[in-house]
């Protein structure tokens, strides 16, 4: 049987890694356009190679910004912004993954893109700690988010912590597997989310409501929203 997801996960994050089954990965190209939700721990007074916690400290500054210039700061990066993609990235450059360039030693400066910011909430701050809720467009880095609000409010910054906590209408609170549970809890299968729920269901797509049932497609084709964590 098929099995798809609707957007990856950086290792070391945690939360909602949507799956869609059989005739449902149809629909996939079409998920992966919705809005990704998350939830983001700052650390501001240093920077890492990766933008995260993964990477090696390639700066440190001493003096940290007030509270107030943080949710200032973080307010000028709602709306349309241009990001340069992460050297440990995915993207192609001349034909080559950036990750694979820079893990051989090689910096090359990736063309920015346009993504969206459609929210940036400040929800705690606890210097050199910010967490921060930021609903984003697909292709959105909220490490390079993290490291672009370092760099303007002068101080530098990597992501601690990442959760995500929606894709599109798929909610982490609605999902089902491991994600609150522990190794020995997760006999359960994630519950499937039919096709017939989901709005506007593109008319060419195979598996929209009018499908036929055989082999799962139809408006029961499941897809499972499951909670994920490292490991």
């Amino acid at each position: 049987r098929k099995v798809g997801h609707l957007g990856t996960l950086d290792p070391f994050a945690t939360g909602l890694l949507p799956l869609a089954l059989g005739e449902a990965t149809k629909l996939a190209q079409f998920l992966l356009e919705e809005s990704k939700t998350y939830l983001a721990v700052l650390k501001l007074g240093e920077e890492t190679d990766t933008q995260d916690v993964t990477g090696q400290i390639t700066g440190r500054w001493e003096v940290l910004p007030a509270p107030e210039e943080v949710r200032q700061a973080a307010g000028n990066f709602v709306g349309e912004i241009e990001q340069v993609p992460p050297m440990y990235s995915a993207v192609h450059h001349q034909g080559e993954r950036l990750y694979r360039l820079a893990r051989r030693g090689e910096e090359v400066t990736a063309p920015p893109r346009k993504v969206v910011v459609y929210r940036l909430e400040v929800q705690d701050i606890n210097l050199p700690q910010v967490t921060v809720l930021v609903e984003c467009s697909k292709g959105t880095y909220v490490r390079t988010l993290a490291h672009d609000l370092g760099r303007a409010l002068g101080c530098g910054a990597y992501l601690t912590g990442l959760t995500r906590l929606g894709v599109g209408l798929f909610r982490l609170e609605l999902a089902s597997g491991g994600y609150r549970k522990t190794r020995k809890s997760r006999a359960d299968s994630p519950a499937p989310y039919p096709l017939g729920r989901l709005p506007a269901l593109p008319d060419r797509c195979a598996c929209g409501p009018n499908a036929s049932p055989a082999s799962g497609s139809g408006p029961n084709a499941p897809l499972a929203g499951t909670g994920s964590h490292p490991g």
